[in-house]
């Protein structure tokens, strides 16, 4: 869970130091045989969006609640889910349903918190998207929303970036990538996980405005570990440039690390270089030769202060 919400999740330490102490006290051998403490946390829930009217901004909330482990828990009792701060009856249902569906004996917690976050994230899709119809019509569109109308330039520039991410588990937000990556028409893998690692290819804008509108739906810890540019020559079209498929696939869960090197691999020694440098990866079979037909090459490795939080 610390993985997972590394900056949403508290935990009680004086519960984790009085079970600590009853383990410590069972392998001595003790006599007595102490009831087993409860262990409990607090979790910050996704932000929760609520239109207060079309002509005002959204309203946020944000849910919180604290579970406890009780000493039966989890082969004779479920968690119990107290303190909930900012919960309406809509997501009280998601954790009674939830725990109904979870049968003694096994653990249900992470699911329980990646279904209230994933409720959380699609109710706000809705609010948004209706708050949004209700919105007089502004002149003029975010970037993202108008690069691909405008005429295509002589000269195409490919850009590709790889993309960090510590996890990538929530359905909702895997959903994102491909949207993302489909309406700004780039192509790459996605291997999801813990680590998280997005691989894009297609016109060097729409490259730059990725992690910007993953942003927008509420991502916070993705960072651009590397980039490159490749600018073709004039009459070139940008599939000609193009080393990946033109379609954004996300790979399989359990496909790991290796799967996604080899893949950049077979598309040349240009995103394979771009791969393995930008993850501090030696990449033992790599074929030095070069093909430098396609136009120019420009190739970045971002620092920890470059890539930043996007």
């Amino acid at each position: 869970l610390e993985a997972m919400y590394p900056d949403e999740l508290s935990v009680n330490t004086a519960s984790v130091k009085a079970a600590k102490k009853f383990i410590a006290t069972q392998e001595n051998g003790a006599d007595a045989t102490p009831l087993y403490p409860p262990i409990s946390f607090t979790i910050t829930l996704a932000k929760s969006a609520k239109s207060i009217g079309h002509t005002k901004d959204l309203e946020w909330v944000t849910p919180c609640i604290t579970i406890e482990f009780p000493p039966e828990y989890p082969e004779k009792s479920h968690p119990l889910v107290s303190n909930t701060v900012a919960l309406d009856d809509d997501l009280r249902n998601v954790i009674h349903q939830c725990l109904k569906d979870t049968a003694q004996g096994e653990e249900c917690t992470v699911q329980l918190l990646m279904s209230l976050n994933e409720h959380v994230d699609t109710r706000n899709e809705r609010t948004i998207r209706e708050h949004a119809m209700g919105m007089p019509k502004r002149e003029g569109t975010k970037p993202h929303q108008q690069v691909f109308s405008q005429p295509t330039p002589a000269a195409p520039v490919l850009g590709r970036r790889v993309i960090n991410s510590p996890y990538i588990l929530k359905p909702a937000k895997i959903k994102d990538l491909k949207k993302c990556a489909d309406e700004l028409n780039l192509g790459g893998y996605a291997k999801v996980g813990k680590p998280g690692i997005i691989v894009i290819e297609g016109a060097e804008e729409g490259c730059r405005q990725y992690c910007p509108m993953l942003q927008d739906l509420g991502w916070k810890y993705q960072t651009v570990q590397g980039e490159q540019q490749q600018e073709g020559v004039k009459g070139e079209s940008l599939d000609e440039l193009r080393v990946l498929p033109r379609e954004f696939r996300v790979l399989p869960l359990t496909d790991s690390l290796s799967e996604v090197s080899q893949l950049c691999r077979e598309a040349g020694d240009s995103l394979a270089d771009l791969f393995f440098t930008s993850l501090n990866i030696h990449n033992s079979v790599k074929d030095v030769s070069g093909d430098s037909s396609k136009g120019k090459t420009l190739e970045k490795k971002r620092g920890k202060k470059g890539g930043g939080k996007r």
